[in-house]
């Protein structure tokens, strides 16, 4: 009697796809941070991540913790209009899939200064 051979053991399903690498950094690439923009009303605002943004992955870019709605998700660089005069704030997020953050950039903060009629003194007002 020879006994038959034991089943030659079946490859392993395949591996579970690698997680992706964690971002190093996401960041405000512009405004740089205290910034001031003499007689404007809007600000032109991008995101940097590293690596590259992931697919599924989105960027939220936040106004004084408000949703900017104008911002494309996979991030890049965008206008914000209609911003009142005074000191502000932005603030990068990137979400995953099932939306967890999984990036969020430290605050930066500008300012912007627009003319009163009230002060025609001041040096950033120009008739």
């Amino acid at each position: 009697y020879k006994a038959p051979k034991p089943p030659a053991e079946q490859p392993s399903a395949a591996a579970p796809p690698k997680a992706p690498p964690p971002y190093s950094s996401c960041a405000i690439a512009q405004p740089a941070n205290d910034d001031t923009f003499p007689n404007a009303t809007s600000v032109d605002a991008a995101v940097a991540t590293n690596p590259g943004l992931r697919p599924g992955d989105e960027v939220v870019l936040l106004l004084d913790g408000s949703r900017v709605p104008n911002f494309p998700p996979s991030g890049g660089s965008t206008t914000i209009n209609g911003i009142d005069r005074g000191t502000h704030s932005l603030q990068a997020i990137i979400r995953d899939g099932s939306g967890q953050v999984v990036c969020q950039s430290t605050n930066v903060t500008f300012t912007l200064l627009q003319p009163s009629v009230l002060n025609p003194a001041n040096p950033n007002f120009h008739r």
